[in-house]
């Protein structure tokens, strides 16, 4: 009986978009300046990718990045925060970064990569 108000209590979870991997160059603007970046992955969330320098936690920047996609060239431009940075041997610091703005232009383009 406990186990029949268990199973018929759970609802399932609906899931996130997945991150795609995304091969590109990117630019980050920080307050200390521009960081060069190669991209890893993005999602509808955030995005991954490789810098040259430490990047503290919190810290807020603009990426823009733009990429070929189903044969029209598409740009993304968002505000975005540091979630985490950790060294990665020879690729240098992996950055998460959560976005916190992204305008309708880049929503769209990152729409149509992850559908």
């Amino acid at each position: 009986m406990l186990q029949e108000l268990v199973t018929s209590s759970v609802q399932p979870v609906p899931r996130m978009r997945r991150a795609k991997p995304l091969r590109s160059r990117a630019k980050l603007q920080l307050p200390r300046g521009i960081l060069d970046a190669e991209v890893e992955r993005v999602s509808a969330l955030g995005i991954s990718m490789f810098v040259s320098e430490k990047v503290a936690e919190g810290q807020a920047g603009t990426v823009r990045l733009s990429f070929f996609f189903d044969g029209a060239m598409r740009q993304i431009s968002a505000a975005a925060e540091v979630v985490s940075c950790s060294l990665s041997g020879m690729n240098g610091f992996r950055l998460a970064l959560r976005f916190t703005d992204v305008d309708a232009q880049s929503a769209q383009a990152l729409d149509a990569l992850l559908r």
